[in-house]
């Protein structure tokens, strides 16, 4: 029992081991198996990393390779976005686009110069609103021009003009074009381009003047030869009638004495004194002499005026020459006196050691001209505020170390402070509507400024009056 007991139990052992060696040979044919697919899959993993290696080489350096070619193409794209932004930056015309909502999309150099205000702040603005803003109150209305938020309404401008306070404070004339911005036949939006014509205008009304002077010039000069015979003539029988009633006088005198030696009876006596009564001889004999004198100071004084006129105007003296400043004023005074006579008393403190100066003297009246009447219209003002009866100019002239000076004073109704620094300014007048053109002063600085190489001050005091000192080089180009 024991026996077969042992031998079962050995061969359950045996059987038990053989049965593990079996599991043991499979475990190993698996893993043999699974080594294999392992070897074969590493394989093929390497040879996809490979090939994906290679792949992803291939394309960097497409991606490289386009990459250098896409900054290459921006890089030209921003070079001719830069070349076409300097040649719109180099129009001298100011140039605003607008999309079809109205937004700013592009704003060149000359219009943020013209309008005063730099594009990133212009951005900030609708369009409309802007040139609301600035165009001076009878030009409001045109705002509409610029307006797009119904584009069915949009009105092009052709040349339109218009004047603006821009924001840097200057005034300016405008002339301004607009049309639409269209691409294959589509409105993508609108462009408005505009031109400061201020200077142009100022020079055109400049010319204007100047040939208005010119063709007074000849006038004057035409009027001159014309008056001057008769005036002769005039004065020539002026002066015999005077010499012929001194002789008439005497010989009524004599008349008179020899009457009283022969004695005539009381009859004939008392006939002749009737006669002289009834003549009224002594009131002549007093009278007629000082009609004729009179009348002699009246031809000079025409005369004057016409040879002032001829000489203020005359078109033959454009170019510079060394000229007589005190004549000058003193003939400005004389045709301007219609003007200033009525409202105002006119000093003139001129130096007589006052050198001849370098100038153009048409030109130096004109500036003479300009600021007697601005006086005149300054103490007009204070008059007819009830301020006084009449007024004062004065004009006075002085020879200084390196130039001379004149000065123009007045005491009209003067200037406000917050005015005078725009009181050159083109086209700026402080005057009512209709009155003035706002050239004058302009015109003036102008002169003396960039013509003369002088300088031309302003002190002013409001309801005080006004002082415009003039300072030229009392040499050629001595400033």
């Amino acid at each position: 029992m024991i026996t077969t007991s042992i031998l079962n139990n050995i061969a359950g052992l045996l059987l038990f081991y053989s049965d593990i060696a079996l599991i043991f040979a499979i475990l190993l044919v698996v893993a043999g198996v699974l080594g294999l697919i392992h070897a074969v899959r590493i394989k093929t993993i390497n040879e996809l990393s490979r090939k994906l290696e290679k792949t992803v080489q291939e394309k960097t350096a497409e991606f490289i390779n386009l990459s250098s070619k896409l900054q290459i193409l921006n890089s030209a794209i921003e070079a001719e976005k830069e070349y076409y932004r300097v040649i719109i930056d180099s129009i001298e015309e100011g140039l605003i686009a607008l999309d079809l909502e109205g937004n700013i999309v592009l704003v060149n150099k000359s219009a943020e110069n013209i309008l005063g205000i730099k594009e990133e702040n212009i951005k900030n603005f609708q369009l409309f609103n802007l040139f609301q803003s600035i165009l001076e109150d009878k030009d409001k209305p045109k705002s509409k021009y610029f307006d797009i938020s119904d584009f069915d309404r949009f009105i092009p401008m052709k040349n339109e003009q218009m004047i603006i306070h821009a924001k840097d404070e200057k005034r300016k004339i405008l002339q301004v074009n607009s049309s639409e911005i269209k691409e294959d036949d589509a409105i993508r939006g609108v462009v408005f381009i505009f031109k400061d014509k201020t200077e142009l205008v100022a020079i055109e009304n400049q010319l204007v003047v100047s040939q208005k002077m010119e063709s007074i010039g000849q006038l004057a000069e035409g009027i001159a030869h014309e008056i001057n015979t008769p005036l002769q003539y005039i004065s020539d029988n002026i002066n015999f009638l005077g010499h012929a009633f001194f002789y008439m006088k005497e010989y009524i005198s004599f008349i008179k004495e020899t009457l009283d030696k022969l004695a005539p009876p009381d009859e004939i006596k008392k006939m002749i004194e009737d006669k002289e009564k009834e003549y009224n001889l002594e009131y002549l004999e007093e009278e007629i002499p000082d009609a004729l004198e009179q009348t002699h100071i009246g031809i000079q004084r025409v005369s004057r005026i016409v040879l002032s006129m001829k000489d203020f105007a005359h078109p033959g003296i454009k170019a510079k020459s060394y000229c007589d400043l005190n004549h000058g004023i003193e003939v400005t005074t004389n045709i301007t006196r219609n003007k200033w006579k009525y409202v105002a008393d006119l000093e003139l403190e001129l130096d007589p050691k006052l050198p001849n100066v370098y100038c153009s003297l048409d030109q130096i009246n004109q500036v003479i001209l300009n600021l007697i009447l601005n006086s005149v219209d300054a103490i007009g003002e204070k008059i007819k505020a009830g301020l006084y009866e009449k007024g004062t100019i004065r004009i006075k002239t002085e020879n200084r170390e390196k130039d001379v000076e004149i000065v123009i004073w007045d005491n009209g109704i003067g200037i406000k402070e917050e005015n005078l620094h725009r009181i050159f300014d083109p086209f700026y007048t402080t005057k009512e509507a209709g009155k003035g053109t706002g050239q004058g002063l302009a015109i003036c600085h102008d002169i003396i400024v960039n013509k003369h190489n002088g300088r031309i001050l302003i002190n002013s005091r409001y309801k005080e009056g006004t002082k415009f000192i003039i300072r030229l080089p009392n040499s050629e180009g001595a400033f």
